[in-house]
């Protein structure tokens, strides 16, 4: 029997939980620079090209060919991706972060309808109970710290929910390198916040530099090529199911290094979440290891 790695389902897992784990430090980092969203965004933004630029040079380098195509879905990639990183920032800097998160966890839903719509892809009934058990789980979790009127904040979650859902589309008809187009992501981010700001401004702190460069040059962009790369394997409402664990892993790493509590709502929505992501991975891995190593997991109508 061919190890759980041989099958398309478990390796495109592995890449986006890989991912998923890294960036689940955002939230921990974003505290730690300490700055406002304009200044973090736009400093992030060129941190990510920087890297994705290096990183598609050495590759180039060592002859491994960064394909580039002119379409509409490595410029799509980027420009959500883009859109998605700034609205995020923004967002938690206007309301709490439980209201972002929340808002966040509806990716699954969005990317269900966005690939069901430009993809034609179907959406079977234990994806269904995944994506409802996520949501139960993410409502146990901050249902009490809700506020009642949706403002600014919860708009811009809203667009960072959507944004993610659909790069996660047209990661999936991507053709080109992943690292060009997490740069073009970056590249766009910088250029929206320098925009917003009206200029380009540097952190007052030097202290905030350390764990600016460690998102912006490691853990972003890392966690966004992981992205990028898993909807080729994995369908894409499968993938945002799996983002959902950043949300819960988020809190965590903040309570571990800021002592701030989660509570127990957070460890008993937590558990919820994690038990939907892993039995949906196992359900899937189980069917693909039976069908074939090579089979597509998206079916297309």
């Amino acid at each position: 029997m061919p190890g759980m790695l041989d099958n398309r389902y478990a390796r495109g897992a592995v890449v986006v939980l890989g991912g998923v784990l890294l960036m689940s430090f955002d939230a921990a980092l974003i505290r730690a620079v300490d700055q406002p969203a304009g200044v973090l965004s736009l400093w992030r933004g060129v941190l990510i090209c920087t890297a994705m630029v290096l990183a598609a040079g050495v590759c180039h380098a060592a002859g491994v060919k960064q394909r580039w195509d002119n379409e509409w879905a490595a410029w799509g990639n980027g420009l959500m991706f883009g859109i998605a990183s700034v609205a995020f920032v923004y967002s938690i800097e206007s309301t709490s972060a439980a209201n972002t998160l929340f808002i966040m966890a509806t990716m699954p839903v969005w990317s269900a309808v966005l690939g069901r719509v430009f993809l034609r892809a179907s959406i079977d009934r234990p994806t269904v109970l995944a994506i409802l058990a996520s949501l139960v789980g993410m409502t146990v979790i901050f249902a009490s710290q809700l506020s009642s009127a949706a403002g600014r904040g919860e708009l811009l979650a809203l667009l960072a929910a959507v944004s993610m859902s659909g790069g996660f589309v047209c990661s999936s008809r991507r053709r080109s390198s992943p690292f060009l187009t997490t740069a073009v992501g970056g590249a766009l981010c910088a250029l929206t916040a320098a925009a917003l700001l009206h200029g380009v401004e540097v952190p007052d702190d030097s202290s905030s530099w350390l764990p600016l460069v460690a998102e912006g040059f490691v853990v972003m962009p890392v966690g966004l090529v992981c992205l990028s790369v898993g909807p080729k394997f994995l369908p894409v409402h499968h993938v945002a199911i799996f983002v959902l664990a950043e949300t819960v892993l988020g809190p965590v790493w903040v309570w571990l290094f800021f002592r701030e509590n989660p509570g127990a709502a957070s460890l008993v929505g937590g558990s919820v979440v994690i038990g939907a992501i892993v039995g949906l991975n196992m359900h899937y891995i189980r069917r693909s290891r039976r069908e074939g190593s090579g089979c597509d997991v998206i079916n297309v109508t």
